[in-house]
């Protein structure tokens, strides 16, 4: 009865450890910040609550307008950039299959897988998972406030080869900030310059009519 008290204790004992070591992937964002009408693109960092072994991601992500003017969209093709950082997840182990797909009906929707050639051991990071290449559309002078984030759907997953591995429910509710700042168009600057020349032209006049500037010192600031 003693030995089998004991086993029962080193079962719990066992049970407990491997619940308490369990971790999840967790997703954060960088905000980034770029003009009306242009492009930039937004990195997501991916870490661990513990220590996983991953092989294989997809994951799907979404934008959504907070405020503002104009359409934030993923730009149709993107680079992979992201596979030639020091930070990425898979750096210096990567595999045959990345690709990052836009939606074909929704420019706002984005899914980008990749393997690694081996199980590769991430901790608690965070490491480069994917740099998400954005295109703003919009007049130039308008500007915008943008959040992407992860969709909890059948497109996101990640694995250990055919295992999967729990991602944290505040992977879906994190988000990256996307802000877009107006550009003034040219008509606006010509004004700006027109009008810094006609008030520096008032100021050179003022000073010949005073009699107390020479010719050779106007034009010094």
């Amino acid at each position: 009865m003693k030995n089998m008290c004991s086993l029962i204790v080193t079962i719990m004992v066992v049970f407990t450890c491997t619940k308490e070591s369990k971790s999840d992937i967790i997703l954060t964002y960088l905000n980034t910040t770029f003009n009306s009408g242009g492009t930039g693109s937004i990195d997501v960092l991916i870490g661990s609550s513990g220590t996983d072994t991953l092989d294989f991601f997809s994951a799907r992500f979404k934008i959504e307008q907070i405020s503002g003017a104009g359409v934030l969209v993923f730009q149709a093709t993107q680079s992979s950039s992201e596979r030639l950082s020091p930070d990425y997840v898979f750096k210096n182990n990567l595999g045959l299959g990345f690709n990052s797909i836009r939606d074909i009906s929704n420019s706002l929707l984005l899914t980008q897988f990749d393997r690694a050639a081996v199980n590769q051991p991430i901790g608690v990071g965070p490491f480069l998972l994917a740099r998400l290449e954005l295109e703003h559309i919009a007049p130039v002078e308008s500007t915008g406030s943008y959040r992407i984030s992860l969709v909890n759907d059948s497109f996101t997953a990640f694995r250990l080869s055919t295992s999967p591995i729990v991602i944290d429910p505040s992977s879906f509710t994190n988000f990256g900030t996307v802000s877009i700042t107006a550009v003034p168009e040219p008509s606006s600057i010509a004004l700006i310059v027109v009008g810094s020349t006609v008030f520096a032209f008032r100021q050179i006049r003022r000073r010949i009519k005073k009699g107390s500037t020479p010719l050779g010192e106007l034009h010094r600031p």
